[in-house]
């Protein structure tokens, strides 16, 4: 299963990837980028 998080409130269905797998064992990496914010 993939999952991923989507910005925003709004969905765009022509905007995204579609990745068609079979189904197997598939390694998963995920990364964390902190939220810097300026002001």
């Amino acid at each position: 299963m993939f999952d991923s998080a989507w910005p925003g409130a709004e969905l765009e269905p022509d905007n995204h990837l579609v990745i068609d797998l079979r189904p197997s064992e598939y390694r998963v990496r995920a990364t964390y980028r902190p939220m810097v914010t300026t002001g």
